[in-house]
């Protein structure tokens, strides 16, 4: 893993540097995953800004790599919590985005919603034969295909000339260690290094992400201690029962709360994850 991570970020090093000439102003999540021969690949995801993000992932991952905010893992989704930090680097692997039908390669990946640039490196000599939607896509040392906008999902299919060895190699990742490699390796390792900063308030940046009543329903809970009934909570916050019910479930499937529905008086408590913050 910690090889691959390493070869991932020196080829982000040059996707970042042809990424950013597409356009001045990037959206606050970019994606970047790099496609290896052998269908596996490597995605980077940076988010620009804070607030909560749910990103789908593969089926097959199971470790994820995330600095700079709070996250669980849990299926086929990463619930990401950025707060103070307004940065977020998240690396994972997977090797389910590709399928091969004798020499023909499909590439699909599902994005999180929202505004966003995706990148997709594949090796040199790769022929690109559709993309789904419309791809920029840019030749040279790698091949590299380009996204803009709202879109959540994007297709490519493409295949390798018979009688080429295809290999990233040794020497192209020497020769990306002197292309805009600073700039990448500061971002992530500036994150990866700083988490005294980053766990000091990892409660309050997860408190700034909720909304109004989630918040009203949080301070509330912070001040009796952390459990109450669900009656005495609808009284001291004032928020209507349709309102509360919602709000509970959204606080439920963020992992902050549970609610004991035993008795008929429920009683609302803090999950172990929020209490461990």
């Amino acid at each position: 893993m910690k090889v691959a991570m390493l070869s991932g970020l020196l080829m982000l090093a040059i996707l970042i540097t042809g990424a950013s000439a597409q356009s001045a102003a990037t959206p606050a999540m970019e994606y970047y995953v790099i496609v290896e021969e052998n269908g596996n690949a490597l995605i980077v995801i940076t988010i620009n800004s804070s607030g909560l993000y749910e990103i789908p992932v593969q089926g097959d991952v199971e470790v994820v790599d995330v600095t700079g905010a709070l996250y669980i893992l849990e299926g086929r989704t990463l619930e990401v919590s950025i707060g103070s930090t307004e940065k977020a680097v998240i690396i994972y692997q997977t090797s389910m985005l590709t399928n091969k039908n004798e020499s023909l390669w499909s590439f699909t990946i599902e994005l999180a919603r929202g505004e966003k640039a995706v990148t997709v490196a594949m090796p040199p000599h790769t022929i690109v034969t559709e993309t789904e939607p419309n791809a920029m896509i840019e030749s040279g040392k790698i091949i590299k295909l380009h996204w803009n906008g709202g879109i959540d999902e994007v297709y490519a299919e493409y295949y390798f000339p018979p009688g080429i060895q295809l290999s990233y190699g040794t020497e192209f990742i020497y020769i990306l260690t002197g292309i805009a490699l600073a700039s990448i390796l500061a971002v992530y390792f500036t994150h990866k290094y700083s988490k005294r900063r980053i766990t000091i308030n990892k409660r309050d940046s997860v408190i700034r992400t909720l909304s109004m009543n989630e918040k009203n329903i949080i301070t509330t809970m912070l001040e009796s201690q952390g459990g109450m009934k669900r009656s005495h909570l609808e009284r001291k916050t004032g928020i209507s029962k349709s309102s509360l019910a919602a709000t509970l479930k959204n606080l439920e499937r963020k992992k902050i709360i549970e609610v004991d529905r035993t008795f008929a008086s429920h009683y609302v408590k803090f999950t172990e994850w929020f209490n461990g913050l």
